[in-house]
């Protein structure tokens, strides 16, 4: 059974059968994804310009996934991703219709699951990226893609669909900056992951307290702290490993 899963996976993953694969289970989580959304009583009447906005996250899961299993993993390794996959993009779906009611019982723990999500799946892409050494303008214009994408779902509770695009946007373009920048260190791919991780998680958390209005100078050192804390722990975990 797993060699007939593998062998059928191992030919989705050959071009252009891979990008057919892709726009097909993107085209149906999509349009899955916006009806399951649509089915909620605050959002029946919206436009789908609102509800493309539920789109992202799943979307993201899919392409990641694609690009960066076959790096890391083959065989039987490469079915037990997909299939985690899978139900990861479930999972998010669940959290997103249960975080657009404020006061869903589960709303908080939704909105928690969706936000490691985010995290967790902006760190492996920033990985796979280097991994995948492309050229110096596709790989900052990726990272500039998918930042602002997973930072739509991060802002989109925060303001109107038009705010939520400029402000994801612009931290996509201070994250694919720092990406240029790194390809000229002799960074490797998970330090280089870890670094454009905790600069996405400093720029995304300002961003969504200002966006609601709760910024303070607290705030900021908050998360500057963070930060700091998280590059010394990786600096000296490599003086340690040496």
């Amino acid at each position: 059974m797993f060699e007939s899963v593998w062998s059928f996976l191992s030919l989705l993953l050959e071009p252009p059968w891979r990008w057919v694969a892709i726009l097909a289970l993107v085209s149906a989580i999509c349009a899955a994804t916006d009806m399951i959304m649509r089915s909620h009583p605050r959002l029946r009447s919206h436009h789908v310009a609102y509800t493309v906005l539920f789109w992202t996250l799943p979307t993201l899961i899919i392409v990641v996934a694609f690009v960066a299993l076959p790096l890391f993993s083959s065989g039987s390794w490469l079915t037990t991703g997909a299939a985690v996959s899978a139900a990861v993009v479930g999972i998010v779906v669940f959290c997103e219709y249960h975080a657009i009611d404020p006061q869903d019982k589960i709303h908080d723990a939704s909105r928690y699951v969706l936000n490691l999500v985010v995290y967790l799946l902006a760190f492996i892409f920033y990985v796979t990226i280097r991994q995948l050494e492309m050229e110096t303008f596709v790989s900052v214009l990726a990272a500039w893609a998918v930042s602002a994408l997973l930072a739509v779902e991060l802002f989109r509770e925060k303001g109107k669909p038009g705010v939520v695009a400029l402000y994801a946007a612009i931290t996509g373009l201070i994250i694919g900056e720092t990406k240029w920048a790194l390809l000229y260190w002799a960074t490797g791919g998970v330090m280089g992951g870890i670094f454009l991780l905790l600069l996405f998680y400093f720029v995304t958390g300002v961003t969504q307290h200002y966006l609601a209005g709760e910024l303070r100078r607290g705030t900021v050192l908050e998360f500057a702290g963070v930060v700091v804390l998280g590059f010394a722990l990786v600096y000296f975990s490599r003086l340690w490993m040496r």
